[in-house]
């Protein structure tokens, strides 16, 4: 009865942290300013930059140095199925900030046209930047379904009981689970269960 309940917390633990830990960072897209509040992006459909202001604030581009103003802030926005988790922000000399928690948010003062990130000024030293030319993100593809499975070779399906959400099942597999469901494990078998593993869904 141990080993059971053992095997139970285990694997519930494990399916939780899988839809976070099982990611790989990657460049998901980069945006570029092309014109006051408009921009393209290597890849479409990944994430989206948005403006406001303070009471005081306004925009404008140039070509020279991107978004630039007083009072601006552009926030770096997630679609859905994608997960940010960083950014990095380039200015008009390609000097780079990165921010590496949510939200991201590049931003300048009513007083002051310098972009900061995280209320840090990227400068280089004497030479001020002016605006912000590009925005790299990185994050990945968040996962929409998982599936609970039995090893190749195993054939004690029916043995393997718990919960997945909310409900009860009596077997495995288990197909189609929405991410981040907690799923409990329990072998009600008579075999000896020598591991329990959770593996990312390919």
């Amino acid at each position: 009865m141990i080993k059971k309940r053992f095997i139970s917390m285990l694997v519930l633990l494990a399916a939780v942290a899988t839809g976070a830990w099982a990611q790989t960072e990657t460049l998901l897209t980069t945006i570029t300013a092309t014109a006051k509040e408009q921009a393209s992006y290597s890849t479409a459909n990944v994430a989206t930059v948005s403006f406001s202001y303070t009471a005081g604030g306004s925009s404008a581009y140039l070509a020279n140095w991107g978004w630039w103003g007083y009072g601006w802030i552009a926030t770096v926005t997630a679609a859905e199925g994608y997960t940010i988790t960083k950014c990095i922000f380039y200015d008009d000399a390609n000097r780079t900030a990165t921010d590496s928690e949510a939200p991201f948010v590049v931003e300048t003062t009513e007083e002051d046209k310098t972009p900061r990130i995280n209320g840090t000024p990227i400068d280089g030293g004497n030479n001020w930047s002016k605006g912000i030319k590009k925005i790299e993100v990185y994050g990945y593809v968040t996962p929409t379904t998982v599936d609970v499975t039995l090893a190749d070779g195993t054939d004690d399906a029916t043995s393997w009981q718990g919960k997945a959400g909310e409900g009860e099942y009596q077997a495995l597999p288990l197909t189609g689970l929405e991410a981040g469901t907690a799923v409990t494990v329990k072998y009600n078998g008579t075999k000896k269960v020598k591991s329990v593993k959770a593996k990312k869904k390919q």
